[in-house]
């Protein structure tokens, strides 16, 4: 196997092992939001995060991805003299932007509260966006801040700051708020806060990073211009990315208020557990594409693209199909009125099937220079989510929201793949990806059947039935390393003679 496909495998572990920790605190932390203030109040706060993550990636201006791409590529062509200069034009505009949304939020935080909660606990929310909004000029600069270190191709502050430490402390700082017995808004502010931090700790690393290497190359690859003419669709990309994402959560609550909001966001969480792990090894395999299609070598970046696909389906899938196969006992763990959101819930599952059998061709098809494209992408998949939003939610409640996301998840993920396929030939349906989907399904599918005919299922027997199928796949993948490439994924790194370490420092 190749160096790439090697180190992908490294940055991926790494990634994926902080994405569980940040899975599960972030898990957790819902569910100490939801049983502790019920659906009302969690809805308040959870309407206030998700308002949080959609202005925050105003600020970002897409500059996580346009570093990403930037540097990996000065580093590919022996140009990484120009990464200052990239670093200057990109986290000064995050700073300015971030701090004007910011004060925007706080000055109209009373019409934006009535608005996005349906005229229920209207002062709660309010007081709620002006607190968490001086938060997000810095974690623009962290989002930022992390894309850059990612185009160093290390994984590990992202890893560190975003997926361990950030997570953690929100777990914390909800477990002092039962202790005191805070107030509605101090929750939101727990769960926002610790991205300041985390922004310092960023820019920090960022540091370190150029300073551990040397930086080579005087003629200038990249330019203003091209920096930003590769950014600016980007930006739209993001931004509608984290629109679709959390509008449906705003959309609900303008429809039918911060409670129904609280339940589809809560179980919607569970869907996003896998989420988690998908985006990390996304963003582990996006540096290495870029390296390998600025070098054209598309033989290399197939590769990536059918490994990283198959490992997605072995890692993701089940997740996917646990929450299709039992929503009804997981929802309700969050309360008893929040087995409303089965339906969706079972509906959701299934669209992120559907999604993750392409892998990470967003990643292709942007990494190939396509910005503009990928944002047309996501800005249909954004007109068909909301207008199907607006339309299906007071006809169908919940379900109707959960058929818009998954209209849009079919968008942005089946768009690219034929783009990709007709402008480089790359796809990744190889046969480790073929030979994981049918085994992964039917090690879920056919044990949850039987639960279902003999009984139905508690939360007790649905952990049980999944632990059970889960095992099937680990003993089918540990038998098929090579076929995986898991031999590559859990490979452990070979300590490197003294001399390369220091031509590499």
């Amino acid at each position: 196997m190749s160096g790439s496909l090697k180190k992908f495998g490294r940055q991926s572990v790494v990634s994926i092992a902080g994405s569980v920790i940040s899975a599960i605190a972030s898990f957790v932390l819902v569910l100490v939001v939801t049983n502790y203030l019920g659906k009302e109040q969690a809805g308040v706060v959870l309407l206030a995060v998700a308002f949080f993550n959609i202005v925050t990636r105003i600020g970002l201006m897409g500059t996580a991805t346009g570093l990403v791409r930037s540097i990996s590529a000065a580093r590919a062509t022996n140009t990484s003299g120009d990464i200052p200069q990239l670093l200057r034009w990109a986290l000064l505009p995050v700073a300015v932007v971030g701090t004007i949304v910011a004060g925007l939020t706080i000055a109209f935080a009373d019409p934006i509260a009535t608005f996005f909660t349906n005229g229920e606990s209207p002062d709660e929310f309010a007081a709620a966006l002006r607190a968490i909004a001086i938060v997000i000029p810095p974690a623009g600069l962290m989002y930022a801040a992390l894309g850059a270190t990612r185009g160093f191709s290390t994984m590990r502050p992202t890893v560190m700051i975003d997926r361990i430490w950030r997570p953690v402390m929100q777990l914390i700082g909800a477990g002092v708020l039962v202790v005191i017995g805070a107030s509605t808004t101090w929750w939101a502010v727990a769960w926002i806060a610790p991205f300041a931090v985390a922004a310092v700790l960023a820019l920090a690393s960022l540091r370190q990073q150029l300073d551990a290497r040397p930086l080579m190359g005087n003629d200038p690859e990249v330019t203003r211009e091209s920096f930003w003419g590769f950014t600016i669709p980007q930006w739209g990309v993001d931004f509608i990315r984290v629109l679709v994402r959390w509008q449906d959560t705003l959309l609900i609550g303008i429809l039918l208020g911060p409670g129904p909001a609280a339940i589809y966001a809560s179980v919607t969480r569970l869907v996003k557990l896998a989420s988690v792990v998908n985006q990390s090894l996304v963003e582990a395999a996006t540096p290495q594409i870029s390296e390998a299609l600025a070098a054209d070598d598309l033989d290399q970046a197939g590769l990536l693209y059918q490994a990283s696909t198959a490992w997605l389906v072995v890692g993701v899938f089940p997740v996917y199909l646990v929450t299709a196969l039992y929503s009804g006992p997981l929802s309700e763990i969050f309360g008893a009125d929040f087995r409303a959101g089965a339906t969706a819930l079972v509906i959701l599952s299934i669209g992120r099937i559907l999604g993750t059998a392409t892998g990470p061709v967003e990643a292709v098809l942007t990494m190939s220079g396509r910005s503009g494209t990928n944002f047309g992408n996501h800005l249909t998949s954004l007109i068909i989510n909301v207008v199907l939003t607006l339309v299906l939610v007071p006809w169908l409640g919940l379900p109707g929201a959960a058929l818009a996301w998954v209209a849009s998840i079919l968008v942005t993920n089946y768009g690219p793949y034929f783009q990709v396929r007709k402008a480089t030939g790359l796809h990744p349906f190889g046969k480790a990806t073929i030979h994981s989907i049918a085994v992964v399904t039917l090690s879920f599918a056919l044990p949850a059947a039987i639960v279902h005919a003999v009984t139905d299922p508690g939360l007790v027997v649905a952990i049980a039935a999944s632990i059970f199928s889960g095992l099937l796949v680990l003993g089918w993948a540990a038998k098929n390393q090579k076929l995986l490439a898991l031999d590559q994924l859990l490979r452990r790194r070979t300590p490197k003679p003294a001399v390369d370490a220091s031509q590499n420092a």
